[in-house]
């Protein structure tokens, strides 16, 4: 159960946690949430709200696992800020079956990227080679996230990718 009496349910795959299921209230379309891991929930909320975002869920409380707050960014997309207090977040990752990827679509990607730099402390980088302007999320040398212009009118959005087979092995062709 999770607060306010929904039901909650973890993912696994191969016993490690690699997604979260809840049921919503209202009419809230399903989706899926990105989460940024935080020290204080409470305190980035607040100077995210500074900065223009909107709090769309306060700072609360989930069983004890961690405390969680749903945030718009200035541009609309909608993430989640993950203070972890008895589970540090997911287990698994990469993996076929398991979330590998995020990416925030958005209409103004100069915005949201300094939106998201100041924040968090993300370097953010435009990726050589790319089709179109894509950029990377990296937390330290690790790319963590991507970016890239909203391919449709609308709200920004967070979209999170899932590994769906396992990788083909290499052959050699003589």
């Amino acid at each position: 159960m999770a607060e306010g009496g929904g039901t909650y349910a973890t993912c696994r795959l191969r016993g490690a946690a690699t997604a979260g299921i809840y049921q919503q209230e209202g009419r809230q379309p399903p989706a899926w949430l990105a989460y940024v891991s935080v020290e204080n929930a409470e305190v980035t909320a607040k100077r995210a709200e500074q900065m223009g975002a909107t709090i769309i869920s306060d700072v609360r409380e989930l069983e004890a696992i961690g405390r969680i707050a749903v945030l718009a960014d200035p541009n609309g997309g909608v993430f989640a800020l993950w203070e972890p207090t008895g589970m540090a977040g997911l287990e698994i990752v990469n993996d076929p079956g398991a979330f590998c990827l995020t990416q925030l679509n958005t209409a103004n990607p100069q915005a949201a990227q300094g939106f998201y730099r100041e924040l968090f402390g993300w370097n953010i980088s435009e990726e050589a080679g790319a089709d179109a302007p894509y950029w990377g999320v990296y937390v330290g040398d690790a790319v963590n996230a991507g970016m890239m212009p909203n391919p449709n009118p609308g709200a920004d959005n967070w979209l999170l990718y899932f590994t769906a087979i396992k990788p083909l092995e290499q052959s050699v062709m003589t």
